[in-house]
Formats: structure tokens, sequence, C-alpha cells
């Protein structure tokens, strides 16, 4: 029984022994972890929740000796890639060699990362010696000399242009000097530029609407948004419109497309961008002309024939204040019997004339034996001469038997003819 109490007695010393040297050397280790947590916190990104933030900032360095204007936009993602928390359109002046980016966000914690994408394919974004389209940027706190706490929320990069090509637009072979932006390989416009091409802007809050003068076609684009509408068609832009002092910066290749403006490209050093006015224009060079030659009219309807172009033009308004309703082809008088000039009023209606083997009518007659009236028409009813944009008659204006029954239905008498050489 003594052995065995001995035996016992000497195992308990051991392990006594053996407890205290295993307490002190985890002491050692609890200090040395400790230190290296400390130190390494300085440097290492720690999730910690020590104050919420609400912003993040970027710099940048304009990594280029070639001094020029520089237009470049960035969007910022939450750390799955797919939340947006923000979009920022820069532009610099041809002096500016930097420029700051500070977004407001929902409220997080220290630790946390985003995603800041540049979108414009004029440039590339460098961050911690990698360069490319996007960076990962994650939230820290470490201390400075004095052991403050300080909250790593700025980060710092550089962005390095490309060489980009001045971009030249014309419409109807002239140069058109307009602001643009250039996203990607696409350029977007000021909606200011819209209107070379005929087509109206108007402005609703954060929305645009487009509109053809004629057909009824309209586009919706929206601030900040991909989302686009075609009529009632809904469709996504490859960037979205954005607004910079006031005025919105439109896709220009769509809008061309889709209002028929006829878009090309050209040019090796310049980008040159050639268009056409939109195919559903109204046509004012008419309008033009008959309200700066100062003809009246005692009624709300003036018909102008134009001999060089053989149309029967019908306007509606007033005295400088004309509007062109509707055109219609005509044949004229034959070289040895012509068309008269000057200006006339419609006096007189008749129901036909008659002739021999064919008879023209109604007819709408201004002076003399002038008058309006359809192309020749045989007693059987169809055509015996039913030519237009021909000088061929004693000097009246022959019309589609459709249109001078259509002219005849509206016009009133005392209406004002007017027939010019132009």
């Amino acid at each position: 029984m003594k052995r065995v109490l001995s035996l016992l007695i000497a195992i308990a010393a051991v392990c006594s022994t053996g407890i205290i040297a295993l307490a002190t050397e985890g002491e050692a280790v609890s200090e040395v972890v400790a230190e290296e947590s400390a130190a390494v916190s300085e440097y290492v990104a720690t999730p910690v929740t020590l104050k919420k933030q609400n912003e993040v900032l970027f710099h940048a360095e304009i990594n280029s000796t070639e001094k020029k204007e520089r237009h470049f936009a960035f969007l910022l993602y939450a750390c799955d890639g797919q939340t947006e928390l923000g979009r920022k359109y820069i532009n610099t002046k041809n002096w500016e060699t930097s420029f700051n980016i500070e977004f407001s966000v929902p409220e997080y914690n220290i630790g946390e990362k985003f995603i800041i994408k540049l979108f414009s394919d004029n440039a590339e974004l460098i961050y911690n010696g990698l360069s490319g389209k996007e960076a990962i940027l994650e939230t820290y706190v470490t201390s400075d000399e004095a052991g403050n706490i300080v909250y790593q929320t700025a980060f710092y990069g550089e962005i390095r242009p490309y060489d980009e090509k001045i971009v030249k637009i014309k419409v109807e072979n002239n140069t058109i000097n307009t602001d643009y932006r250039v996203f990607g390989n696409e350029i977007y416009v000021s909606e200011d530029f819209i209107k070379e091409l005929n087509v109206s802007v108007t402005r609703n809050k954060d929305s645009w609407t487009l509109k053809s003068q004629t057909k009824n076609f309209y586009m919706n684009f929206y601030k900040d948004n991909i989302y686009a509408t075609r009529n009632s068609e809904g469709y996504n832009l490859n960037y979205p419109v954005y607004e910079e002092n006031g005025k919105a910066f439109l896709p220009l290749y769509d809008i061309a497309v889709y209002f028929a403006c006829s878009y090309s490209e050209s040019g090796e050093s310049e980008r040159i961008i050639s268009m056409k006015k939109s195919y559903y224009s109204k046509d004012t060079t008419k309008e033009k002309f008959v309200n700066s030659s100062g003809v009246s009219s005692r009624t709300n309807y003036l018909i102008w024939i134009s001999k060089s172009t053989y149309t029967v033009n019908v306007f509606t308004g007033s005295k400088g204040n004309w509007h062109l309703y509707k055109s219609y082809p005509c044949a004229l008088g034959a070289p040895r019997t012509p068309t008269i000039e000057g200006q006339f009023e419609y006096i007189e209606r008749l129901n036909r004339w008659s002739y021999a083997n064919y008879y023209c009518g109604p007819v709408m007659r201004f002076h003399n034996g002038y008058a309006l009236h359809s192309t020749l028409i045989r007693y059987n009813g169809t055509p015996y001469d039913d030519r237009v944009g021909v000088n061929i008659s004693l000097g009246c204006i022959r019309l589609h038997p459709a249109d001078i029954q259509e002219l005849v239905s509206f016009i009133p008498f005392k209406t004002r003819i007017y027939i010019t050489a132009k």
C-alpha cells in the first residue's frame, strides 16, 4: 500500500512540473502572437467594426505626357460585382494631371471591399501595380506614427490614356461643332446636336424624348440608365445616358439608325462621321421660300406652284407664317404654251372641260383660261394622258385625278395661287 502511494505521489509531481512548463510556454507563444497581430494590423485589412463609413474616395494621376481634354466614366460596385453603388463622369482640362472621385455609398464597416470599374475604352486603370479595367478596393484600419486610428477609405491609382482620334461629325457635308463623349467605341453627343438631324428633343425631368417631324417615330432615354425605348419597344444601350452641366449625352449611332440619318464612318488620323438629316424630316425649304417672298392670301391657304420641281405645294397659315400642308406632282405648259408666272386667285370651279376624245376635271380656274385640273381622261374613265413631271399642256397645271379631287374638296375661293420659275 505504501509502495502504491509513493508511486502516485511521484506521478503527480511529474505531471505538475509538465503543467507548469506548458503554461509557461503558452504564455510566451501568446505574447508573440499578440505582438505579431499588432504589427500585422497596421498593414493588413482588418474587418473590425470601429466606425461606420459612407464614402469611398479614389485619386487618379493621369499617366500621359500629352496635355489635352479627356473624358472618363467610372462605376463603383459592391464586392459581389453586381450591385451598382454609384457612377461618375470625369472631364479633365488640358492642364489637369489628376482628379478625385468621391462616391457616397450606404454605410459600411471597415474591412468592406468594393470594385471600381473604368468603362471608357480610351484608357486603362492602374492600381497596386496591376492594369486593366477594374480594381478591388479594400478598406481597412491602421494607425499613424502617433498611434491614432486611421480609417483607410481613400485609394490612389493611375489612368493611362490610349491614343484618341478626334471625332468630326458632318451632316449633309457640313461639319457640326458639338460636344461629344466616347464610351467604348460609341459616340454620345450633346442633346443640342440632335436638332441638326431635324429630330426634336424634349426633356421630362430625368428623361428625354426624341421625336421625328413626320411619321410619329420617337425614342425615350433615361438619366444614368441603359434602358431606352423606340416607340413602345424597350431595349438596352451599351452605355447609360448621362447628364453634364444640364445637358444629356445621347447615343449617336442608335439615334441615326432609328431616324434614318444614313450613318457612316471614315478617316484614319481622324474619326469622321457622315450623316444626313432624318428621312422623316419635314421639308422646311419650301416654307422658307414662300415666307421670305412676302406672299399673302385672302384665305388661310396658299398654293405655290414650283415650275422647276413640277410640284403644287399647299400651305396653311398666313403671310410670313406659312406651313407646308401637302405637295402634289404636276405637269406644266409646253415650251410653246408655257404656264404663266405671278400671283393670282382661285376664282371659279368647273366640273370638267370636254374635248373630242377626252376630258379633264374638276377645274380650278385662276386667270383667264389658266387653271389647275386633272390629267386627261377618256370618257370610259381610263387615262388618255396621265403624265406628270413634264411640260406638255397648253399652259394649265395638270394633277392626278385623285389629287385635284382632294384639292377642290378643301381649298376655298380667293386662295392665292403663286407660280414661280424656281
